[in-house]
């Protein structure tokens, strides 16, 4: 596995002390306490190759700034070369520097904005894996590559543009620092290193290697090469940082910084590809980052404008094709609720149906049984009727028989009577003639 601390040192001009890159905040600087004039100096608070940064207060306008003071051996001529350009670029991704003097012993310092935030090299190394926050990734990255555009249009390149380069404010905002290295393009090229005829590569990256400025992991095959550079420099390192949002891995990986500086110059980028293909990016995007990273300089966007017009342009189709899917999405749930109220209806529907049905039938079997229980009643009545008749018939007949009845029994008791009033009689003349005869004898 390739050493990645040794992959992206900063390679220090030569006539700096290369032992001051090893020195850490909060070691102090050499000759005592510092005093600026209109500035409490509070903690160091950063220290790179060139110099050491201090938080502070400005006394005039009572704010909080950031102060950066050269570090003894360094190129004063450089530093103070960093302030003018840095001053020179007033745009909002780009530190403004508000001041500029000298130290008692010579050492020249610089006034400029304080940046609260983080590098990008920290807040890339610690997201939770390589897809989280992508999204918010590509909008830092499309405002780098506005500012350093607009460096590229003042005739400004950087030449070290990587993550540790970069710091992202705790309100959004992205700033494009240290521009120790920067370029003006139209000023003459004496610091590029030409390679030798006949030496063969090592050598060529050795040589190369003490005299380029820049960082080899991120840096363009014509810059590793130590040939003249221009504003496609800068695009290839912009595509180098989009690819360790991309993989979390910058395009050259080497064992040693010569190591990496050979891979530059040879291009030697297809595990770097490899890696776009297969981290599950969207592909215009990995397009994109290719075309940033193309070995041949022609191939490459020309400068970081058109690579920010073009990651722009992305994101709004990227933002488009969301929006579309939202629609479709709000479509098609749309039609999963118009289809539910549709089957609900036509359920409505056909329970209503069913339920008139049910009426229906339960009304027809109710006047069944109201048409069967009128043709029982009338049946009934009919009954009624017709054994109210015979009974009335039998009744009369009966009444008939009975009074036939009681005049026969009245008649016999008449004739009884009759017959017994004549025994009567009968027996009385009898008793009579016999008293007759009593009387006579």
């Amino acid at each position: 596995m390739p050493n990645t601390d040794q992959t992206q040192p900063q390679i220090t001009p030569p006539n700096s002390d290369p032992d001051a890159t090893l020195v850490r905040p909060g070691d102090g600087l050499p000759g005592g306490t510092l005093v600026i004039p209109g500035y409490d100096l509070q903690p160091e608070i950063a220290r790179g190759g060139m110099g050491a940064v201090y938080r502070a207060i400005d006394r005039t306008f009572r704010r909080e700034v950031a102060v950066k003071v050269m570090l003894p051996g360094m190129n004063a001529e450089a530093f103070v070369r960093e302030a003018e350009i840095t001053a020179r670029l007033p745009h909002p991704g780009i530190p403004p520097v508000h001041a500029m003097g000298h130290l008692p012993d010579g050492r020249p310092y610089l006034v400029m904005k304080l940046i609260r935030g983080d590098t990008l090299d920290a807040v890339l190394k610690n997201r939770a894996n390589v897809e989280a926050d992508r999204g918010k990734l590509l909008a830092a990255f499309e405002q780098m590559c506005h500012a350093v555009g607009y460096a590229h249009a003042q005739g400004i390149i950087h030449r070290d543009i990587k993550p540790s380069n970069v710091m992202v404010g705790a309100f959004g905002e992205v700033q494009v620092m240290d521009w120790g290295l920067a370029k003006e393009l139209a000023a003459p090229d004496t610091d590029t290193q030409h390679p030798i005829a006949g030496r063969n590569a090592r050598d060529i990256a050795a040589t190369v290697a003490g005299a380029i400025k820049g960082t080899p992991a991120y840096m363009a095959p014509e810059q590793a090469r130590g040939e003249t550079v221009d504003t496609r420099a800068d695009v290839f390192a912009l595509g180098g940082m989009l690819a360790v949002v991309l993989t979390n891995h910058p395009p050259f990986e080497g064992s040693s910084v010569i190591d990496t500086v050979l891979r530059a110059a040879q291009a030697e980028l297809d595990e770097s590809f490899a890696r776009f293909d297969a981290c599950g990016a969207d592909a215009d995007l990995i397009a994109l980052c290719k075309k940033c990273l193309a070995a041949e300089r022609a191939d490459r966007f020309a400068n970081a404008t058109e690579l920010a017009l073009a990651v722009a342009e992305y994101r709004a189709e990227v933002e488009a094709r969301a929006l579309r899917a939202e629609r479709e999405k709000a479509a098609a749930e749309s039609r999963v609720r118009e289809e539910a109220n549709t089957r609900r209806e036509a359920e409505a529907r056909a329970e209503a149906e069913a339920k008139s049905r049910r009426e229906a039938e339960a009304r027809a079997a109710a006047d069944r049984k109201r048409r069967f229980a009128q043709r029982a009643l009338a049946a009934s009545v009919l009954l009624l009727l017709l054994a109210g008749g015979v009974g009335v018939a039998f009744a009369s007949l009966w009444r008939t028989a009975e009074t036939q009845r009681l005049a026969a029994e009245k008649a016999e008791g008449v004739a009884v009577e009759q017959k017994r009033i004549a025994e009567q009689a009968k027996t009385n003349e009898e008793i009579a003639r016999k008293q007759v005869e009593q009387e006579r004898e």
